[in-house]
């Protein structure tokens, strides 16, 4: 687990997809969920890390204590994240042969719309008094009709670690926000697909609904 203070400065920056970061550490790069867990990718002999994700370990339900982590670098967006990475000694089995594809599609809203954020944690810590940080990753109503549980939404979107994201949060976007869209290619172990949303500037939004959905 890392700090709530490196969370919080975590938060204000870029992400790297949707609910996590990729950041790069003083050892090298590390995955965060916005909740907080985070997985080396890098072995360590005190942590779980990506060689026990690959070996079948299951991932600890037992949290460790929250620490400060020296990090180097947040990496902004999938694309940016994924090119790190392939250039590390990564497992393609992880990390996929071809790396994350841009986002392609530039938008502006033409009407108020509704979005949705799949996370792991009951508060989304990148809305703070009715504003979305920028470079935070959403999706569309019309996709999340597809994901009802929260291991869907790991397999979905790709995300980096295998918690399932059952946290539901649901957003109004206001007319003339600047958009990017684009499809979520396998990544991470995980078959991808999904519809993202990538709002690049910080944006008024606000907060419809938040639900919960089972796990799996």
């Amino acid at each position: 687990m890392i700090d709530s203070a490196t969370m919080a400065y975590l938060h204000t920056g870029p992400s790297a997809g949707l609910n996590f970061h990729l950041v790069e550490s003083a050892h090298g790069p590390v995955v965060v969920f916005q909740s907080g867990e985070a997985m080396p990718l890098f072995d360590h002999s005190d942590c779980y890390c990506l060689s026990d994700y690959l070996m079948g370990v299951t991932v600890p339900k037992v949290k460790a204590k929250p620490h400060a982590m020296q990090m180097m670098k947040n990496h902004s967006g999938r694309h940016g994240a994924m090119a790190v990475l392939n250039k590390a000694n990564i497992s393609s089995s992880y990390i996929g042969a071809t790396g994350a594809s841009p986002l392609i599609g530039d938008n502006i809203l033409l009407d108020d719309t509704v979005f949705y954020r799949f996370i792991s944690s009951d508060t989304d810590f990148r809305y703070n008094n009715g504003l979305l940080s920028a470079e935070t990753y959403v999706t569309t109503a019309n996709d999340a009709v597809h994901v009802n549980t929260g291991f869907s939404v790991v397999a979905r979107f790709a995300l980096p670690l295998p918690l399932p994201a059952s946290y539901r949060i649901e957003y109004e976007i206001p007319k003339g926000t600047r958009i990017q869209v684009g499809t979520v290619a396998p990544n991470f172990g995980q078959a991808g697909g999904g519809v993202e949303i990538f709002i690049p500037e910080v944006t008024v939004a606000t907060q419809k609904n938040a639900s919960k959905i089972p796990d799996f």
